[in-house]
Parts: C-alpha cells; structure tokens; sequence
C-alpha cells in the first residue's frame, strides 16, 4: 500500500517584479524561515478553488474571487520534512489575476507574509516547487502581472 498524498492547493500573486510568500515563524508546522506561496490543504468537502481563496485570506488578508484564480497547468508533489512529520503533497497552484486588499497581514508567530523580489528567489529557503510554480505563473501570465 502506497504513502498517502496529501492534497495542496497555492495562491501565486506577482506585483510587478516581487511575488508574495509566507515566511514562516516558531509556531507554523513548517521549518522556521522556510518560505512558501500563500495556500495549504485542501479541507474535506472543499474544491481546489475553495481552498484556494479561503487559505489567501487566512494567511494574508487578502480576498480574491474564484473567478480570478487560473488554474497552473502544472502537477507538483514533494515530499516535505516539517517540524513533527514527514509527509508528501500535491500542489495545485493559482495564479491571482486579481485581490482586494492592501495591507498583507499573517498570523502572529505563524505566518509573515512578505513581498519578495522574483530575482532573490534564489538566495531565500523555500519549499520544494516554488520557484518551479512561480516561473511558470510568469511565463504563462507575464501580461497579466
């Protein structure tokens, strides 16, 4: 019997040359300062859009419309070393043609979201497929960011 994947979804939003990421604190279930895309499980019952918007506004504040997010046409899993667990993930990623909302905020000691220029991408420590997923939202979306 096969190791159970657990199924993600993540929210892409570009802003001219930055994207928006979580860093993550003491108290996330991540590795501390590890950074990721806005999003996270998919709950019981809850499409893959649902989730989507639903995970951006609990960990940046932000609203978008379902309508707003296109789907990346992209299969991503990894297997991901957090604080307690090991476990493999799906990823589902969004990009966010559109939000409402100006000031990002996270979770105290859980989430800090973070406006983080594309070019130091490669300088930060992310989690697996990051980089991978926000490459092909500026490939796919260059005209729309």
């Amino acid at each position: 019997m096969g190791e159970k994947i657990v199924p993600t979804i993540a929210v892409i939003l570009l802003n001219e040359e930055s994207v928006l990421l979580i860093r993550h604190g003491e108290n996330a279930k991540q590795q501390t300062g590890v950074y990721s895309l806005p999003g996270g499980v998919v709950e019981s019952g809850e499409t893959h859009v649902q989730a989507a918007v639903r995970e951006l506004l609990e960990e940046t504040s932000l609203q978008a419309n379902p309508a707003d997010l296109i789907e990346i046409p992209k299969f991503y899993s990894a297997r991901i070393v957090r604080k307690n667990e090991t476990k493999v993930y799906s990823m589902k990623a969004f990009f966010c043609q559109r939000w409402v909302g100006k000031k990002v905020k996270g979770v105290a000691g859980e989430t800090y979201p973070e406006w983080v220029k594309i070019a130091d991408l490669n300088s930060i420590p992310l989690l697996p497929n990051i980089l991978d997923a926000v490459g092909e939202a500026q490939r796919l979306f260059k005209h729309a960011a």
